[in-house]
């Protein structure tokens, strides 16, 4: 029953398919898997051809050979040939056109979008070869067309599926890890800074995340810390790590100078410390879950901390706040407030 209603129905499950690749991921770029969706390709993979991909023109042959399917039959099936190719030529591929410079991107993955795509352009290229082939025994047809999708399943599935790092299993344990993280994020000031002498930031930038909808951030930046607050009049210095280490770890900024004097000791009363909680995961999984305090030395405790948990790979986000979204230099600010101006200015480079 279930054969006989595929044999009959393929045009509409070529169409069903084809629409069902749509809000699904294409393929994913980089180490973090970025997804690329299949609805957003459609829109502006045509200009894949300054990057020698051709494989987006297999879209207007598809909606061209269905148009002719009926009144033309051979020349719906010689498109449908050349959608096939032209679809299957994407795996000839390793990197992809990112930008309108020029910039590339290494292709990491193949998701289910590009699955669906292909098989939808498959399905409608036997139907057509069945129409056309009047001699054709219909019964060898199906059976050939059905262990060719079965392969094509089996070979996607194991790709997708199976393997340390398939696609399934860092679907999987990113998810597993917000599941289990998420509540955590957090916006606690228990105390507000005073006499500040010398704020010490490590690292010296901080991210702001525009508020969230549906668990998902809608702008990002990243921006300097410690010129803010220079630049705010009433700090003396700031202090940052500096890239030689052994020597000098350290680097003192007064204001006016930029290019800052190395140091061998901290001589601030405060710091501000950034620290990557998710570090020791593996990179595809695209996970930064960040814990900022703010210590007084003078006191030794902490006065301040946030934590927030963000995915760059699919922009999922977990704020203390969905509504405000977080700032670093926002949260920092609230903490120093009270000795800085009130024209305070958040300078980013």
């Amino acid at each position: 029953m279930l054969v006989k209603f595929i044999g009959k129905h393929q045009l509409l499950i070529s169409i069903v398919l084809f629409v069902a690749c749509l809000p699904l991921p294409g393929f994913y770029t980089g180490n973090i898997r970025e997804p690329h969706i299949s609805i957003e390709l459609l829109a502006t993979g045509w200009l894949g051809w300054l990057g020698l991909h051709f494989s987006w023109f297999a879209n207007p042959a598809y909606f061209l050979a269905i148009f002719l399917n009926k009144s033309k039959p051979r020349a719906s099936l010689l498109l449908a040939i050349i959608a096939m190719l032209l679809a299957l030529s994407f795996l000839l591929h390793s990197k992809i056109l990112a930008d309108e410079g020029g910039g590339t991107r290494t292709i990491t993955g193949y998701g289910w979008g590009y699955f669906l795509w292909v098989m939808a352009i498959a399905i409608f290229a036997t139907e057509q070869a069945k129409k056309c082939l009047s001699n054709a025994n219909e019964g060898a047809l199906l059976i050939t067309q059905s262990i060719v999708l079965g392969a094509g399943i089996a070979a996607f599935s194991i790709n997708y599926y199976l393997g340390e790092n398939s696609q399934f299993l860092i679907d999987r344990d990113r998810s597993n890890y917000f599941a289990e993280h998420c509540d955590e994020a957090m916006e606690v000031i228990y105390e507000p800074a005073t006499n500040v002498q010398g704020i010490y930031f490590s690292p010296d930038w901080g991210a702001d995340y525009g508020r969230s909808k549906f668990g998902k951030y809608s702008g990002s930046q990243v921006g300097v810390l410690g010129l803010g607050f220079l630049n705010s009049g009433v700090l003396p210095f700031y202090e940052v790590d500096n890239d030689k280490k052994d020597v000098y770890p350290y680097k003192r900024y007064y204001r006016g100078d930029f290019r800052g004097e190395e140091i061998s000791t901290i001589a601030s009363n405060y710091s501000v410390i950034t620290e990557n909680l998710s570090k020791g995961l593996r990179p595809e999984l695209g996970i930064y879950f960040a814990h900022i305090t703010i210590i007084s030395s003078d006191k030794n405790k902490t006065i301040a901390e946030a934590k927030y948990l963000v995915s760059f790979a699919d922009h999922r986000i977990c704020l203390p706040n969905p509504e405000k979204g977080f700032s670093t230099h926002q949260f920092a600010y609230q903490t120093f407030k009270s000795v800085l101006k009130s024209s305070f200015d958040i300078g980013k480079r």
